[in-house]
């Protein structure tokens, strides 16, 4: 689930980025009304399976903490099962969150001064001039709804979850590793520091997650509700857009370098490519050894011209014995 998280960042970053990018640079939406509402719904839900797929990890592991007793036979222990329903459900959750946006945004003409209309409707060859935009055409009321909406269901109630989450797990292999220090096993703290390090990842991501996208949720709920739209509100939208768009990046780099699965790795591929490099020096080592111990055809090499047949290679003995001695010393792994 974890990998499936980063692949969301990715399309995150394929499919969000370049519409954010051309909004924040050019004021005049020329993409048409399908694109707009394609990328709104895909950016919301994006953004929303993130988060409940954070959910859904820590609901899984917490789950298989306190399902460790259990025997592998019982039913309520299929984890393919679990895993399934809490992918499907957390993809039901983010169409759910995303389908209205998606629904009702479209494309509009930008709302201009009074003189600029008039110059417009004066002269007809300026209307296809007209600046576009990508919004949805909610009351004003209705967009501030589903913003504080989207902060509690996609920021607020995760972050308790997963924080939740991480405080059950802690607590059920503390009294785990009680029951096992009494029955005579001896469980140091980093025992319990191993099974706690993917709730503690996810409680990491989560509020890395919060953090980049609270500025753009802010900002939208400030604008709703005192109205105000000028160039320095833009301003402000386009950085909290791009700090939150930042977060597609920083997710996966933490998931690196947090995840010693990926540095055990990346060092067990460095070691064999060193392996097979110095196994490659070996043997040219052992082969020139070879021509070395065979100064003349006598002492190598007999070879039998039969009628009929191919030459047959034999060495000599002290040849064969000079060579044994040269593998021998050779280490190859």
């Amino acid at each position: 689930m974890l990998m499936f998280r980063v692949i969301c960042d990715l399309s995150l970053i394929w499919f969000g980025v370049p519409f954010t990018a051309y909004t924040a640079v050019y004021r005049d939406w020329q993409l048409g009304n399908t694109m707009c509402k394609l990328s709104t719904f895909t950016i919301y839900f994006i953004v929303a399976l993130n988060n409940f797929l954070l959910v859904a990890i820590c609901l899984n592991r917490t789950v298989a903490i306190s399902q460790n007793a259990k025997s592998p036979t019982d039913p309520t222990t299929n984890a393919p099962a679990r895993v399934k329903f809490l992918i499907s459900a957390a993809v039901v959750c983010a169409l759910i969150i995303a389908l209205p946006i998606g629904v009702d945004i479209q494309e509009i003409k930008h709302p201009l001064l009074p003189h600029l209309a008039k110059s417009i409707a004066h002269y007809p060859e300026l209307r296809d001039q007209h600046p576009r935009l990508c919004k949805d055409t909610w009351s004003r009321q209705g967009q501030l709804t589903y913003d504080i909406l989207l902060i509690v269901t996609i920021y607020l109630i995760p972050l308790f979850v997963v924080c939740l989450s991480q405080h059950l797990v802690t607590v059920h292999l503390r009294q785990s590793q009680r029951l096992l220090l009494l029955m005579g096993h001896q469980n140091t703290v980093a025992w319990t520091r191993r099974r706690q390090r993917l709730t503690r990842l996810c409680v990491l991501m989560a509020v890395l997650f919060v953090l980049s996208w609270s500025p753009n949720h802010i900002c939208n709920v400030l604008v709703k509700t005192f109205y105000v739209d000028n160039e320095v509100t833009q301003l402000l939208m386009d950085y909290s857009m791009c700090i939150a768009m930042s977060n597609a990046v920083t997710g996966p780099l933490l998931l690196i370098a947090t995840c010693s699965v990926y540095w055990r790795f990346l060092k067990r591929f460095l070691l064999c490519s060193s392996n097979r490099d110095r196994v490659s020096g070996q043997s040219t080592s052992v082969r020139s050894s070879l021509v070395m111990y065979c100064p003349g055809s006598q002492a190598c090499m007999l070879v039998n011209r039969m009628d009929g047949q191919q030459p047959k290679l034999e060495v000599a003995p002290h040849v064969m014995l000079s060579v044994t001695s040269d593998l021998e010393n050779i280490n190859l792994e």
